[in-house]
């Protein structure tokens, strides 16, 4: 199996409304595939309506479904949207794992549901074993992680989500973290402490 591929579509939005539209770049690794791209104003336009009318079903009180009819016809919409022009430009060696990386800070483009997205004879890149999706703020060049971590203290954010059309809950958690002090500790500590909340 060949090494990972990163697919890195950069978005950003420009003009004045209503000529307000995208412009993209399409990257593979460090070959530029597609620079200074736009969509169409309609096309801009379907964008945002995709966004927004994705986006509101998850305001709704119950689980939001969708048919798989209209999966594939959405996930298709997308791919046409983006990257069926270079698509054949893309090339990885068979079985080599590919991850899509958003490169934006909008939101109307972050919140598309990309893992949706359809190409010609693959199945959903949300559920393709070979795919992978990331989504980040808007950047020319991705530092690599070098294994190096930013000094403490360790923040670590939970969230927990009760339906509203459930029984509210009440839940309680409690953390509690013990790290062995050694003599080449240099940063002190901060203590969690157990706490309670109720949804």
């Amino acid at each position: 199996m060949g090494r990972e591929s990163l697919v890195t579509l950069q978005i950003t939005e420009g003009g004045t409304p209503p000529q307000k539209t995208f412009y993209y770049n399409i990257h593979q690794d460090v070959k530029v595939i597609a620079s200074n791209q736009s969509l169409s104003q309609t096309d801009a336009e379907a964008v945002r309506d995709i966004s927004r009318q994705y986006g509101s079903l998850f305001e709704q009180r119950w689980a939001p479904t969708l048919s798989i009819q209209i999966q594939k016809q959405l996930g298709k919409r997308l791919f046409d949207l983006w990257l069926a022009a270079f698509w054949d430009m893309i090339c990885v060696p068979i079985g080599s794992k590919r991850t899509l990386i958003i490169a934006s800070n909008l939101p109307d483009i972050l919140n598309l549901p990309w893992e949706m997205m359809l190409p010609p004879d693959c199945d959903f890149l949300g559920i393709d074993p070979l795919f992978s999706i990331r989504r980040l703020p808007n950047a020319k060049e991705l530092t690599k992680f070098e294994g190096k971590l930013r000094a403490g203290p360790l923040r670590l954010l939970f969230m927990a989500c009760a339906p509203k059309d459930q029984l509210s809950l009440v839940l309680q958690f409690q953390i509690n973290i013990s790290i062995p002090r050694s003599p080449y500790q240099q940063q002190s500590l901060r203590p969690f402490y157990p706490f309670c909340t109720s949804i």
